[in-house]
């Protein structure tokens, strides 16, 4: 599985962020979940790659997400396809998509 190689000055920042800090933000809360739920289902992607520490990492945050009730989950879910259906509408608003007719001819 690829992974990057990010700076060291980006892993510095990124551990003065805590899950618990992005879990409980309403401006993430829901990317987070949504993010977490991807990557615990790791093994049925990328089984032959994954190292001991990616599958205890798998197993940590699939404990993790049993811990939040199915329906809030649904809930954060759907507000992340919310705010993605709002961001594209935003988008085509300021960038309208432009598309072609064609006149049929008899």
């Amino acid at each position: 599985m690829e992974s990057f190689e990010f700076p060291k000055s980006l892993l510095e920042r990124a551990q003065t962020i805590t899950l618990q800090e992005l879990l409980d933000s309403p401006i993430s809360q829901c990317w987070i979940v949504s993010a977490l739920s991807n990557a615990s289902r790791a093994r049925y992607y990328h089984a032959k790659e994954m190292t001991p520490q990616d599958e205890v990492l798998e197993f940590k945050i699939g404990k993790l997400l049993e811990l939040i009730p199915y329906e809030e989950r649904k809930e954060l879910f759907a507000a992340c396809s919310q705010e993605v259906a709002m961001r594209k509408e935003r988008q085509n608003t300021v960038n309208p998509v432009k598309t072609e007719t064609t006149t049929v001819i008899k």
